[in-house]
């Protein structure tokens, strides 16, 4: 007989789920900043902080913002997914940590993360990190896309290969639309791996593999 959920156990679970994508999009974005930096040249420093009073609105509207589009991620599996939504709002608001030099009074460029650069080499370890997962790199696509419709003021997308700088604010639409799109497309991922996990048998994770190891041992067999 399985083992019924308990409210600790399902904790520990959402915080294994939605922990290990965010730690690793909060390396990989203070790893991109550091570089960035040190390719960089001074004239291409011109990042600076924003005044600190508007930085709590901002941070407000970008979480809202992530937790629409985990809201959206929700919808192919009709409940809500406190996963998708949590990694997506997390996201959203933490990509803005490559402006932590500028706080620190470092001259830094100009958001060296919201680069298309970055996007590819997120996607990429996402997808390498969590191959079972087929919706962490998907929802991290548009989380990158939402934070970008939600923001304003200039950008260099092809850091570091070029630092010229452009408004993205006439894309606001289309990156919103891009945005719901990838989050949809996370859902609809989801949702099918749970499908196939089910008509399968196999469990996600570590403890899939290792039951599989087992019930394929000779031990395993129930005949004499």
């Amino acid at each position: 007989m399985a083992a019924e959920a308990t409210p600790m156990g399902s904790a520990r679970a959402w915080l294994v789920e939605t922990g290990s994508p965010i730690l690793l999009f909060v390396s990989l974005d203070l790893f991109v900043t550091l570089l960035f930096l040190l390719l960089s040249t001074s004239p291409e420093r011109i990042g600076t902080f924003r005044p600190v009073d508007t930085v709590a609105p901002k941070l407000a509207e970008l979480l809202a913002a992530g937790f629409a589009l985990g809201l959206l991620a929700s919808l192919p599996q009709r409940r809500l997914d406190l996963s998708l939504a949590t990694i997506c709002t997390a996201l959203v608001g933490l990509l803005d940590l490559d402006h932590l030099p500028a706080l620190l009074g470092v001259a830094q460029p100009v958001r060296p993360a919201h680069s298309v650069t970055f996007l590819a080499l997120e996607v990429f370890a996402m997808f390498v990190a969590f191959r079972r997962r087929k919706e962490v790199p998907l929802i991290a696509t548009a989380a990158f896309l939402g934070h970008l419709a939600a923001d304003v003021g200039i950008f260099a997308p092809l850091t570091p290969f070029s630092f010229e700088y452009v408004s993205l604010d006439s894309l606001t639409v289309p990156l919103a639309v891009g945005a719901a799109g990838f989050a949809l497309a996370a859902g609809y991922a989801k949702r099918r791996g749970r499908s196939t996990r089910t008509l399968t048998g196999t469990p996600s994770g570590g403890r899939g593999r290792v039951r599989g190891w087992l019930t394929s041992r000779p031990w395993s067999s129930t005949s004499p």
